[in-house]
């Protein structure tokens, strides 16, 4: 090869000839004589950041907050747990009813419960529903 214009890659480096196949630059591995090229990785586009997706919106931090504030108070009011044959402290607080943005925040829902009796009722719901704990909505 010829010392000129073309025997230089566009990121600088010296290009080289590999048995007539295609030209490649020595540093960067930028094919040349082909249809799609590699670009150099000095040349390369730099990938845009992700923009992050809040998890939680604002409106359900808001109503957390309540929430946090309301579970105390009814934790304070009900120490003990409000399933039927039990009397351990209750740490809990029981949805009645799903604890979608309706309901949420409505203490008419809550049950006090320790977490023995909570998972209880989280997994057996016929028994659950049968007792009170649950409601149809």
């Amino acid at each position: 090869m010829a010392n000129n214009d073309n025997d230089i890659c566009v990121c600088g480096h010296k290009r080289i000839d590999h048995h007539n196949r295609s030209e490649q630059c020595r540093e960067c591995a930028f094919v040349f004589g082909i249809k799609t090229v590699t670009r150099c990785p000095k040349f390369r586009k730099k990938p845009k950041p992700r923009q992050r997706v809040n998890p939680v919106s604002k409106r359900r931090i808001a109503a957390n907050r309540i929430y946090s504030r309301l579970k105390r108070e009814y934790l304070e009011e009900h120490p003990v747990c409000q399933v039927r044959w039990c009397r351990l402290r209750s740490n809990q607080i029981h949805h009645m009813k799903k604890p979608r943005a309706k309901y949420l925040n409505d203490t008419d829902t809550f049950l006090a419960t320790c977490h023995y009796c909570h998972t209880k009722i989280e997994l057996n719901k016929t028994w659950a529903r049968e007792q009170g704990y649950l409601e149809n909505i």
